[in-house]
């Protein structure tokens, strides 16, 4: 089957900004790996949505790379599984159960049938690990064994992040990701959410800035900066005043009298995680404003954290 979003089984993989000469791309595993367990992910880029602009004239991509599938949380620790509660036993930490977050899948191997199957965490524990029902294991084993003939099974976690670096700033990059298990090799391919990106960053402030005085009315700001007068996707520069009050002082708002902190209440929703929409600017098209993650929350804490980066996409005030 194709790929899946990192956060989200229902969207194809997710691609975001990392850096003015980079995109990122969060790649979940498919629903079916093909009968033999997943060893990789192949990611093709290319500046067409055709995918056959490659320098060597040969119709294959600007470029590609392969990332690894599954990645170890730990090794010979899994020792039973409960078909009836659909809940894994095994010795993990707290450390442990901060990387299995809700929705991601991990792979397990099971002795009695000599194979490995996926399954979409529900919530963990330093002990436990629920998933959803939604699987094809049909019986609950205990004093499980690894793939060595040990005590314990390994808990591979699926999915992964990967960082397509030395692009071009601003130039649009279409991407796709395919599934690969070593048995048939590379499967069909999906592009990913959205289908294309450009690499950007915020422009750097000038090197320096003055204020001198001219009248009792009037303060006169100058600056410069090489790189900012030179670059032509410079359009304007802001200058922001204040007036020292107390709207401008309290923790809420910047010296510049702009919020910068938005504080929403979760009271009596009991939040515990999943995935979430953040939208900026118009909504008129909402395929476009649209962006999956999953959301992080603990007791006590003012703050929440996203797996994915949205700074580049937030402006002071969102």
């Amino acid at each position: 089957d194709n790929p899946t979003s990192l956060y989200s089984e229902d969207m194809p993989p997710y691609l975001s900004v990392h850096s003015p000469t980079s995109l990122k791309v969060h790649i979940g595993p498919p629903f079916y790996d093909g009968g033999s367990p997943l060893t990789s992910f192949l990611i093709e880029w290319d500046s067409s949505p055709t995918f056959d602009s490659s320098a060597l004239g040969d119709g294959s991509s600007l470029g590609s790379a392969q990332a690894n599938a599954a990645s170890q949380v730990c090794s010979s620790c899994v020792s039973g599984f409960d078909l009836s509660t659909n809940t894994f036993t095994y010795s993990g930490s707290e450390v442990l159960a901060k990387l299995l977050i809700p929705q991601q899948k991990i792979m397990v191997h099971f002795d009695d049938d000599v194979e490995s199957y996926l399954f979409s965490i529900m919530s963990a524990t330093s002990s436990t690990i629920t998933v959803s029902n939604n699987h094809l294991r049909v019986l609950s084993l205990g004093n499980m064994r690894g793939q060595d003939g040990g005590l314990g099974s390994n808990l591979e976690l699926l999915g992964a992040t990967h960082t397509i670096a030395g692009l071009d700033t601003g130039r649009a990059y279409y991407v796709r990701v395919s599934s690969e298990n070593g048995e048939m090799g590379t499967g069909k391919s999906i592009e990913t959410f959205p289908t294309e990106e450009s690499p950007r960053g915020f422009p750097i402030p000038p090197s320096t800035a003055s204020l001198s005085v001219i009248d009792k009315n009037t303060l006169n700001v100058s600056w410069s900066s090489d790189a900012n007068l030179n670059d032509p996707n410079i359009q304007a520069f802001k200058i922001e005043r204040f007036l020292k009050s107390g709207a401008a002082s309290s923790s809420t708002f910047s010296f510049f009298g702009e919020q910068e902190v938005v504080e929403l209440s979760t009271g009596a929703l009991g939040l515990v995680g999943g995935t979430f929409h953040l939208y900026f600017g118009g909504l008129d098209d909402p395929s476009t404003n649209v962006f999956l993650s999953t959301v992080k929350t603990t007791s006590g804490l003012s703050y929440i954290e996203t797996q994915v980066d949205l700074s580049p996409r937030l402006h002071r005030g969102e």
